[in-house]
């Protein structure tokens, strides 16, 4: 927990933001008026200026609020589109009109989409294919912004929020969440909250400004790519969009268009780490947020900020709170293994679940939460304690000077014979082994025992990987009950589009057969 005087330093920028929090829309169309000629969005080669934003905002608008037949002051949209100017347009018309907006992965299941349609209350679906169905006008402006140049706007002299019903607590995303249930869950964002975490879970903590360069390359149904698309349109900036991440793409648009500010996901980080030092960077902030980094990655990254011109931040959050904490990699190196301190405004405790582990449950709170669970009031008391901590169901402990570590998810603890056995320690062991490029740890029923340890691995060269090298390793730096019984070879570990391992599938991919053995070779050991 953050030193008193520091937290309430803080908390007086905090009364101060909070107290002047204008509309999102609004924060736009200052930059609008400041900058109408600058470059705001790049998509490909494709570059709108701030008032080339305004205008196809405007017609887009126009075009619904003339075209559509349903109730237009409580609209839920639905939007299934990739990364792409036609999303950043629809995140500022939600803004500017109250709309409630539900992101979502293009390719999710008919199935699990209409689940969340359902679940949501959507009344309007948006996707690539029938966008131009509702917005025939747009498409040559949008694949031409320069046609844009041919129409005359004037841009509204009033930037205050309409009255009435508009409200910056009312819904704006809402994102969901599947855990390890697969069961949907959906995150209530705000006006309010998107604006705090932008401003003092970023602008603030990395001190961007107008002069800023960023890049997203993470998909934009996620609420972490929307803040940092909506971030530098509010502070002036400038955002180039990445439609699907390739390393060598991803290093040639960076310079190309000078970017400063560039947030990941680790599995991102990870794959530039191999490539970087050959690139000649402009001086940039490399942030990575989703999962923690890999060691050998820590290790590499902090061996590069020797040579390049470069920040590197990790990042410990959810979908619910937002960032909680921060780790400068090069300037705490001596707690590089952590994820860093509390950001000033948060407050983190760790709530224990055995009294003699130092290890317990990461509990946040923190002006940055989300506004519950839509239409889910039950599951969104049981997400809170009696202070109004948020129960992130990470598992972790804060060290004698105040850094966070995290150990892995409550629901992914084996309990082996009645002992706890935490993934995460045994995949940091397995990692050490140089013919390891990926891993993941996780239990699997078994009888008498509840479950045993299995891992998936990923050698860099199945030639070179040593099953029977591997095992002797294993035995002498774990100990006999986190020894993985099941150890099997891969091609490649299930994950989703942010990088995250989906470990709800990982106990699918052993069979029966395999568990059996195990128990044999169990048995032989004792």
């Amino acid at each position: 927990m953050l030193p008193l005087p520091i937290f309430w330093d803080n908390l007086l920028l905090l009364l101060i933001v909070m107290k002047n929090l204008r509309s999102i829309y609004d924060y736009f169309l200052d930059q609008v008026k400041a900058f109408p000629d600058k470059p705001a969005v790049i998509v490909e080669n494709r570059v709108y200026t701030y008032s080339d934003l305004y205008i196809l905002l405007h017609l887009l608008e126009k075009e619904l609020l003339l075209k559509r037949k349903f109730e237009i002051s409580d609209l839920k949209i639905a939007l299934f589109l990739d990364n792409d100017i036609e999303i950043v347009l629809l995140l500022l018309l939600g803004a500017k009109k109250n709309y409630a907006l539900v992101p979502l992965p293009p390719s999710l299941p008919q199935f699990f989409a209409e689940k969340i349609l359902k679940l949501c209350d959507v009344n309007l679906v948006i996707s690539k294919e029938n966008f131009y169905d509702f917005f025939e006008n747009l498409a040559p402006l949008i694949n031409n912004p320069k046609k844009i140049k041919n129409l005359s706007f004037q841009i509204e002299a009033d930037s205050k929020t309409p009255l009435g019903k508009f409200s910056l607590s009312k819904e704006y995303i809402i994102t969901t969440t599947s855990g390890s249930t697969g069961e949907p869950k959906p995150i209530v964002l705000t006006q309010k909250t998107k604006l705090l975490r932008a401003f003092l879970g970023a602008k603030e903590i990395f001190n961007l400004s107008e002069k800023d360069t960023f890049i997203v390359s993470t998909p934009l149904y996620h609420s972490l790519a929307q803040r940092f698309v909506l971030l530098p349109l509010m502070i002036g900036a400038k955002v180039v969009i990445v439609k699907k991440f390739h390393p060598e793409l991803w290093i040639d648009k960076v310079k190309k268009y000078k970017v400063s500010f560039a947030p990941l996901v680790s599995s991102q980080l990870e794959t530039l780490s191999e490539i970087l030092e050959k690139s000649e960077l402009h001086p940039i902030k490399l942030i990575s947020s989703s999962a923690p980094l890999l060691e050998n990655t820590r290790e590499k990254l902090i061996a590069l900020g020797e040579k390049l011109p470069i920040e590197i931040y990790e990042t410990y959050g959810t979908s619910e709170v937002g960032f909680v904490s921060i780790l400068n990699l090069l300037r705490e190196r001596n707690k590089w293994k952590s994820v860093g301190k509390p950001l000033p405004y948060v407050r983190v405790k760790i709530r224990k679940i055995n009294p003699k582990e130092e290890i317990g449950e990461i509990s946040v709170k923190t002006p940055t939460i989300f506004a519950g669970y839509y239409k889910m009031p039950e599951k969104t008391r049981e997400s809170m304690d009696e202070e109004g901590y948020f129960l992130t169901g990470d598992l972790g402990f804060i060290d004698e000077e105040g850094y966070l570590y995290f150990s892995g998810r409550a629901k992914e603890i084996i309990i082996t014979g009645g002992i706890n056995v935490y993934p995460q320690d045994v995949e940091r062991v397995i990692l050490q082994y140089p013919y390891v490029k990926e891993c993941a740890v996780f239990g699997v029923p078994a009888p008498r025992l509840g479950e045993i340890v299995a891992s998936l691995i990923v050698p860099k060269d199945r030639k070179k990987f040593n099953i029977f090298d591997f095992k002797k390793f294993l035995r002498e730096h774990l100990a006999v009950y986190q020894y993985p019984l099941i150890i099997k070879l891969v091609d490649n570990i299930p994950k989703n589009a942010l990088g995250k391992v989906v470990r709800r599938e990982l106990k699918n991919l052993i069979s029966e057969e395999e568990i059996k053995k195990a128990l044999k070779v169990f048995n032989m050991l004792k």
